[in-house]
């Protein structure tokens, strides 16, 4: 048999099968093989069938000559054999009594197929909401990560955005900064300017001390011009009165 179709004896095992695919619809078909033997095997043969093709269901037939039911639950379904239960998360779905065997069948199949087809249905709703969930939440999160990305990328720009273009006059490439670096050069132009205008200082106090040791060189020569001078007069003057002592004497 298929993994999703089995014969149960004891209510215990139908208990168990229900409880452990809560979630999945649970078709429990009670007929009398010894009852309805033509019924039975026909019954049993398109069930298997219809197993491979109703994978998401639980098919579950129950043979009333054998089954255990030590509490009577399923009372009302053995003695209305044959008789068809649904159930699906652990309520009552279908329930029906077929008074004509011939038809029972194709009644089940048929109910069975509309079952498996709703559930089917909303399986298909719930993968494909699932997956727009996930979608969007993907596309949210790579949005956010776009946006982060956009941010850093903008700030780094502002930060060091340069423009570039051609002098058509001289070919020279000439970049424009941002208005932060702007600031910056102006900045920095005002602090050459004012070295500048250092500079200029330091170069007048030059020419201020250049003129002054000039002057004071020339002084110094006109003083020792003068001295030279005196020297002379003073030698002469010796000479004169050396001569007159001589005369004298």
């Amino acid at each position: 048999m298929s993994g999703n179709i089995y014969r149960v004896t004891k209510k215990s095992d139908l208990d168990e099968i229900i409880q452990n695919n809560v979630f999945k619809p649970v078709c429990i078909s009670f007929i009398s093989k010894k009852n309805d033997k033509k019924i039975y095997k026909e019954f049993t043969k398109k069930c298997l069938s219809a197993s491979k093709r109703f994978t998401y269901m639980m098919i579950l037939i129950i043979n009333i000559d054998d089954f255990i039911d030590p509490q009577n639950f399923f009372k009302d379904a053995v003695d209305n054999a044959p008789f068809y239960v649904a159930y699906f998360k652990g309520k009552n779905i279908q329930t029906f009594k077929i008074e004509n065997k011939n038809l029972f069948t194709d009644a089940i199949l048929s109910s069975m197929f509309n079952i498996h087809e709703s559930y089917v249905k909303k399986l298909q709703i719930y993968f494909n909401q699932n997956e727009q969930n996930n979608t969007v939440n993907v596309n949210n999160d790579n949005n956010k990560n776009n946006d982060v990305n956009t941010n850093n990328k903008n700030n780094k720009n502002n930060k060091n955005n340069k423009k570039t273009h051609i002098n058509n006059d001289n070919d020279e490439i000439v970049t424009e900064n941002n208005d932060e670096d702007e600031d910056e050069d102006e900045d920095e132009d005002e602090n050459e300017n004012a070295n500048e205008d250092e500079d200029n200082d330091g170069e007048e106090n030059n020419n201020v001390n250049d003129d002054e040791i000039e002057n004071n060189n020339k002084n110094l020569q006109d003083e020792s011009e003068l001295m030279d001078n005196d020297s002379k007069y003073i030698k002469k003057i010796n000479s004169i009165r050396l001569l007159k002592e001589k005369m004298n004497n």
